[in-house]
């Protein structure tokens, strides 16, 4: 089941949606069977390109975000959180239009193994992700997360500052590809706000580190109206 594209057709500013306790939500706008009327595709389509803030929690049945087809590009907040069917947030083709994603949260979600599905595989040539104004990464309570890029696409991350990495104990790399982090430093590796950050050369080599460490299986949580982190003096 997704959402009656009916609701969207009269609904083409929206900026912002919030989406909680949705038992029976399999897909959140289309489905791949009404993708092919062109009519439908073009009405989410316009939808999404007006959304700024997308938060979704509680829709325990929910297994897909959005297909390629649909681009959020000009999302800029986005909370997912108990929403324990999803695998993945985006495909990376999708990822490739959220070029103004300020802030990321991804919380309390069991099945989920990575943020970014590589789905070009059998592609010849590279093209960078790139988040470029994305400054805040929240991943918290991911038991089955393995990375936040599956692939080996190069991640633009130029104005990320940190990044809170709690109860996610199977992760032990960021991205397989290079990773372009000038602002970056360091992650949070406690719900305490005021503790100094883990750094180690770079993003990768620090969640490595993280993972040897064991610094990522504490217990608690990170709700979405709690103390963001703040960047160190």
């Amino acid at each position: 089941m997704s959402f009656p594209v009916e609701i969207f057709e009269k609904a083409s500013n929206l900026e912002y949606l919030e989406i909680s306790r949705c038992r029976g939500l399999v897909e959140l706008f289309l489905s791949r069977h009404e993708m092919r009327w062109s009519r439908n595709l073009m009405t989410v389509s316009r939808v999404c390109k007006e959304l700024q803030k997308l938060c979704i929690s509680s829709c325990p049945d929910l297994t897909t975000l959005v297909h390629s087809a649909v681009s959020f590009s000009n999302l800029k907040h986005l909370s997912i959180k108990d929403c324990h069917k999803l695998r993945y947030l985006f495909t990376s083709t999708t990822a490739r239009q959220l070029v103004f994603l300020e802030e990321m949260y991804v919380v309390e979600c069991k099945s989920m193994e990575q943020i970014i599905l590589d789905e070009e595989v059998l592609r010849i040539t590279s093209e960078a992700i790139k988040f470029e104004q994305l400054t805040t990464i929240i991943l918290d309570s991911l038991p089955k997360l393995l990375y936040f890029y599956s692939g080996s696409d190069t991640l633009e991350l130029s104005s990320l500052m940190r990044v809170l990495i709690w109860k996610c104990p199977h992760m032990t790399i960021f991205s397989r590809g290079d990773i372009h982090a000038e602002s970056f430093m360091g992650i949070q590796v406690s719900l305490d706000p005021n503790q100094d950050l883990l750094f180690y050369q770079d993003l990768n080599t620090t969640v490595k580190g993280m993972f040897q460490l064991g610094m990522a299986t504490g217990r608690g949580g990170y709700g979405f109206d709690d103390t963001r982190p703040r960047p160190r003096d």
